[in-house]
């Protein structure tokens, strides 16, 4: 493959970055076809050595989306860079999947119970007004303590899904440096 065409397939493959990080890149593989050229070896033998546009490319779209995530952690976020350590190959697919199901589904359980915890009083509440439940004193304070215990449960989950986003960020670079062959650097 010569150089233009490589340079071409690289530029399709990074057309979701944006354009300076693009022009960035872009430039960095013209030096490494320079000085290549510059040690005599072949436009081909340079490409042959540099690798596949579209492995490079995966490559960097994925640090890249780590970068952003680590900068600003969003659900969006994280979503795209498990999908991109996914997309790394099947073994890993199996490796990131295990236990993100496993996480959501811990996330998942304790935000449906703290805010059905908080929504305990309002239910009960609106039992006694519409006269369809008759309420004992103690239930009102029962439902009250579970509204406190559904708040702290609340905090908790909150921190909770931050730490989960942080560890599986975490968790997705150790596993790109696996799926690499380098040793882990998180």
């Amino acid at each position: 493959m010569r150089k233009d065409e490589f340079m071409k397939q690289l530029a399709e493959q990074l057309r979701g970055l944006p354009p300076e990080e693009l022009d960035e890149i872009l430039a960095d593989y013209e030096e490494y076809f320079e000085i290549g050229l510059l040690e005599g070896k072949t436009e081909q033998e340079i490409a042959l050595g540099l690798g596949s546009p579209r492995t490079i490319a995966k490559d960097l779209v994925l640090n890249s989306s780590i970068a952003k995530v680590e900068h600003k952690p969003s659900l969006p976020n994280v979503l795209r860079i498990i999908g991109l350590t996914i997309g790394l190959s099947f073994l890993n697919f199996l490796l990131v999947v295990g236990p993100l199901v496993a996480i959501v589904s811990i996330l998942f359980a304790g935000w449906v119970a703290s805010i059905t915890m908080i929504a305990a009083p309002i239910f009960q509440l609106a039992g006694i007004i519409l006269d369809t439940y008759p309420a004992s004193l103690f239930e009102i304070f029962v439902s009250i303590g579970a509204c406190g215990l559904g708040l702290l449960l609340f905090i908790g989950m909150y921190q909770l899904s931050n730490y989960s986003m942080t560890l599986l960020i975490r968790y997705c670079k150790w596993n790109i440096s696996i799926v690499k062959g380098r040793e882990s650097n998180v």
